[in-house]
């Protein structure tokens, strides 16, 4: 079962939050990079952008979206 955002909050800012931004991981540590998003992470795979899978399957969505759209309404294709 996942936790509750208020819940991984308050153990973030007891005892995790100042070794995260000061400790060995603070270089690991990321802003989202999905649309509207104000999360950050910690990347621990190269080619991870997202704070979730969910937040990267819709950022991938919407471009794909985008550029299907453009190309149907693009009169030279």
């Amino acid at each position: 079962m996942a936790k509750s955002a208020d819940s991984r909050a308050a153990a973030l800012s007891t005892a995790g939050l100042p070794r995260l931004l000061t400790g060995d991981m603070r270089p690991q540590l990321r802003a989202c990079l999905a649309p509207g998003c104000v999360f950050s992470y910690v990347k621990q795979h190269p080619r991870r952008a997202w704070c979730s899978a969910g937040r990267g399957d819709r950022a991938r969505v919407a471009r794909h979206y985008q550029r299907h759209l453009v190309a149907k309404t693009d009169p030279e294709s």
